[in-house]
């Protein structure tokens, strides 16, 4: 079987565990993400129009039953993927099932605040199939596939030591601003989903190439084809992952929502040391925070526990306040080579080798890379500001 980064993909679900497609057979071309489409070869003729006699009307007929904000639809290459995911390759659906609740409790949370769809949650089942450690051959990363300069943009952390694209809580905040910043410039969740596989520089493009019509039937056609596969993809998984029951897959050993709480060390501590003095295993503080690049918790940086084992927190010296930890939170700390490899105490620089001096300044200069950024949270350009304006009196006219 093809093994793609560690984990094999199909639709631009990812998945670590090459177990789980055991029964796929090699002669399969997977793609790595919804950015990157690759053909997919069978090893024989496969209809892909009836999985197991469900029709589209009926697969259509299931998804008005949601009521959705975004408007449903069904065609050829939406079957195709209900197909895939319920008939062909069930486990990779039983694996996205085993996530589920772990994580979209934390989506649905987030988006409802900041007043998203709750549908829009299964983009990050198309992006990284729920694994937050996924990264695209473009550099994105996380639950979301964020590129390195959106991030940035949206206020995430990117250095030696962490990458808050890849915290399940951080990311989702902010890939809700900007989908939330899309739909005010686009005003129309279609366009919002395909903007955000492809950028608001190439929706724009697209807009103005179909006649400044802002409705996803009109525009599609002037899209990458990555792009427009990406709404039938997102059809295919809302429906699949709302009705596996119905064609019998259910998840083995579903991940159940771990309450959790957060806290600031007074001093850089491995995760493995942490585990030890809260008495939680040591897999369950990766998964509380697969952003610690090197499983080293920055001193003063918030992470987060089991919400029952911060009362042992008592027991590490020197609690912060929280007003220390946040003074001293975007710090980005220096660690001797013992300190690295044991994940010991901080060493002050003064006090610090000349290898571990350099070790340090690199940390710095990725810290401090010049990279574009944009400003999600201020106002419009007046270029951004125009097309919302004629976005605007073009729905008043034909009203």
């Amino acid at each position: 079987m093809r093994k793609v980064l560690q984990g094999l993909t199909y639709a631009g679900v990812l998945a670590f565990s090459p177990s789980v497609f055991a029964d796929i057979p090699s002669t399969y071309v997977f793609e790595i993400d919804s950015l990157h489409t690759t053909q997919i070869q069978l090893t024989k003729a496969t209809d892909f129009s009836t999985p197991t006699g469900v029709t589209s009307q009926l697969v259509l007929q299931r998804l008005e039953a949601l009521q959705t904000t975004v408007e449903v639809f069904v065609d050829t290459e939406v079957m195709q993927h209900v197909y895939a995911f319920t008939t062909y390759s069930p486990q990779s659906t039983s694996f996205l099932l085993q996530r589920q609740a772990f994580y979209f409790s934390t989506f649905e949370q987030i988006l409802q605040k900041h007043g998203i769809p709750q549908e829009l949650k299964y983009l990050a089942v198309i992006e990284s199939g729920l694994v937050p450690e996924a990264t695209s051959y473009v550099a994105a990363a996380g639950l979301w596939q964020l590129m390195p300069s959106t991030a940035a943009g949206l206020g995430l952390k990117q250095n030696e030591w962490l990458d808050e694209r890849l915290d399940p809580v951080k990311s989702t905040e902010a890939a809700a601003r900007y989908l939330k910043y899309l739909h005010h410039m686009f005003g129309d969740w279609k366009l919002v989903m395909g903007a955000y596989n492809c950028g608001e520089g190439v929706m724009l493009q697209a807009i103005q190439a179909a006649g400044g019509k802002y409705d996803w039937d009109s525009v599609a056609p002037f899209l990458p084809a990555q792009t427009r596969a990406y709404l039938p993809k997102f059809m295919a998984m809302l429906y699949v992952l709302n009705y596996a029951p119905q064609h019998g897959i259910g998840a083995v050993e579903p991940w159940k929502p771990i309450v959790s709480d957060t806290i600031a060390l007074p001093k850089a501590q491995s995760l493995h040391n942490l585990a030890e003095v809260l008495d939680v295993p040591l897999a369950t503080l990766k998964l509380l925070n697969p952003h610690l690049r090197k499983g080293i918790a920055p001193k003063y940086y918030p992470i987060r526990v089991p919400k029952h084992s911060k009362a042992l927190f008592q027991l590490l010296p020197e609690t912060p306040t929280a007003t220390t930890a946040a003074k001293t939170a975007d710090e980005i700390e220096a660690y001797s080579d013992d300190a690295l490899a044991k994940g010991l105490v901080f060493k002050p620089q003064q006090q610090m080798s000349q290898a571990a001096r350099a070790m340090v300044n690199k940390a710095y200069a990725c810290a401090t890379m010049p990279i574009k950024v944009q400003d999600y949270s201020a106002p419009l350009s007046k270029q951004q500001t125009l097309w919302v304006r004629t976005r605007k009196r073009r729905k008043n006219t034909t009203a």
